[in-house]
């Protein structure tokens, strides 16, 4: 599943809100209790990856946030290398299979 996002920026934000704010203040009616939103079944299953990678984010160890953190900051500063040869001999060697 692909999905494209386009850039909205803090004016085009405003500019939608502004028109639908008037519209909904001249109603004078107030959002009911039976206003309902309908998630498609992609968006489910999109909130339910969402909540397992921020669930498998919250119970790293210390050590392994560390890690990351390490190796963020080495590619963050160009000094983080990989070595393909590494690479290419662990998936020929079927570590990656």
């Amino acid at each position: 599943m692909k999905i494209n996002v386009n850039p909205v920026t803090n004016r085009d934000m405003l500019q939608r809100y502004t028109p639908d704010r008037a519209r909904l203040s001249n109603t004078g009616a107030a959002p009911s209790e039976s206003d309902r939103v309908a998630l498609s079944d992609e968006a489910l299953s999109f909130s339910k990856v969402i909540a397992r990678a921020r669930e498998s984010i919250e119970t790293r160890s210390e050590d392994e946030l560390a890690r990351v953190r390490e190796v963020g900051d080495a590619v963050r500063s160009g000094a983080y290398r990989v070595d393909s040869s590494e690479i290419a001999e662990s998936i020929v060697s079927g570590v990656w299979l």
